[in-house]
């Protein structure tokens, strides 16, 4: 996606169109757990995670939108949550995180946007490297059916689209689940 096409896009988010109490119920995060939200936008995933993960858990962000990083900063500043580290870069080029120390990575709404071409790829790579073995992998996407929202459903991905890129790059899908009349979540471990 290029940076005029993001600036279009950015800010736009999913999170309130999503269950996010089936999402949580199905994730189930616990204290202690270092989460992190990849293509976080403004950061509402990771702000409710800190619900979750208490303050003995630690909580990542990253975006390629800096003004959303930002908003997510000064967000968990008034909300008082000071375990997240949220900053800006781009998930194919490379996650500032040490390697095996994440136990659940989310990414909403951003892989039809990155392809299954090396960009894409590239981006599960590192996905792969920070998860902890076996760590879990949550997506959650557009049904790849056409509407009125969201984008074209020629760059939609189907559960079955999902799994035929990752599971050759050595993830197991866990769960598949609506959580929206637009969305459904697929969890993967990594394997």
């Amino acid at each position: 996606m290029s940076e005029k096409e993001h600036k279009k896009e950015a800010g736009k988010s999913s999170f309130s169109k999503v269950d996010t109490k089936k999402l949580f119920e199905i994730i189930d995060l616990t204290p202690g757990e270092k989460f992190l939200d990849v293509g976080c936008g403004r950061g509402e995933y990771s702000l409710a995670a800190a619900n979750y993960v208490g303050e003995t858990g630690h909580l990542y962000a990253m975006d390629t939108w800096a003004d959303g990083i930002n908003i997510l900063q000064e967000q968990s500043q008034v909300a008082g949550i000071q375990n997240i580290d949220a900053f800006v870069g781009n998930i194919s080029e490379g996650i500032p995180i040490e390697d095996s120390s994440i136990d659940k990575c989310l990414m909403a709404n951003v892989l039809h946007g990155l392809g299954t071409e090396e960009t894409g790829k590239n981006a599960i790579k590192e996905i792969k490297r920070v998860l902890k073995s076996p760590g879990e992998f949550i997506i959650i996407e557009w049904k790849k059916v056409e509407g009125p929202h969201g984008p074209s459903l020629s760059i939609r991905l189907s559960p079955a689209d999902i799994e035929a890129l990752l599971e050759p790059m050595g993830f197991k899908t866990k769960i598949v689940e609506d959580v929206g009349d637009n969305f459904y979540l697929i969890g993967l471990i990594e394997i």
